[in-house]
């Protein structure tokens, strides 16, 4: 029998992978208190302050790694551009920038596409770049700016 985690994880279309998605989300949520800019960050965060759930309030140096693993965990050493994920760290930061882009996208009376546009594996690359620039902002510091850029970009 093969045991949970040894076989890869794909993308939330079957409710199989559903179902373990939200397993994954629920495992690693905490409700924590997210602030996108403390007063003492960088510029270019914006300063949104809301009650988060999940890894909203994990350091982007975190992601970074939740990354790396998933590279050593992937094919090859690289990410899947399919949707395939290997690690249940990588598909937490995942699903959370999905659940929060979708939140946006029904909260917004002008726009409800943010992300439409564009593809999961070119959104996580964007925040990682991001992210490796701030590695002590949290996570949805990271997302936000992603949506500020999908914004400016029209994506």
């Amino acid at each position: 029998m093969i045991g949970l985690f040894e076989r890869p994880l794909r993308s939330p279309r079957s409710s199989a992978a559903l179902r373990l998605c939200l397993a994954a989300a629920a495992f690693a949520s905490a409700t924590t208190l997210a602030q996108s800019q403390p007063k003492n960050q960088p510029e270019g965060t914006i300063g949104l302050e809301f009650e988060a759930f999940g890894v909203a309030d994990t350091s982007c140096g975190d992601f970074i790694v939740a990354r790396q693993k998933e590279e050593r965990a992937s094919p090859g050493g690289q990410l899947q551009s399919d949707g395939t994920m290997y690690t249940i760290e990588y598909v937490s930061f995942s699903s959370w920038m999905d659940g929060y882009l979708s939140s946006i996208n029904n909260a917004s009376v002008k726009r409800r596409n943010f992300g439409g546009l564009t593809k999961r594996s070119d959104r996580m690359m964007w925040v990682a770049d991001w992210c490796r620039r701030h590695l002590f902002l949290n996570y949805a510091s990271a997302v936000d700016n992603l949506i500020v850029e999908l914004q400016s970009s029209g994506k």
